[in-house]
């Protein structure tokens, strides 16, 4: 099981150095093109299944996405074929 937060609000990121190497804010065009297999990234499995089915309904639809449960769902099972 994997859950993902959103937030909508300015915040100021200082991750632990033990456990995050870099981090970036990006567009949803430029994470598409990061998920690329051609820009030599490297993914979780988990990470590139929500990216590529789960993501953009969430990111388009941000308000409906923190206000309600439009977009909850716990009855699907998703895998790495």
């Amino acid at each position: 099981m994997d859950y993902i937060l959103f937030i909508k609000a300015t915040v100021d990121v200082t991750p632990n150095p033990e456990e995050v190497a870099d981090f970036k804010y990006v567009s949803l065009e430029t994470l598409r093109s990061m998920m690329d297999p051609a820009s030599g990234l490297k993914w979780s499995p988990w990470f590139r299944i929500i990216v590529e089915k789960l993501l953009e309904p969430w990111w388009l639809d941000l308000d409906a996405t923190l206000t309600t449960d439009k977009h909850v769902d716990v009855t699907s099972i998703h895998h790495v074929l």
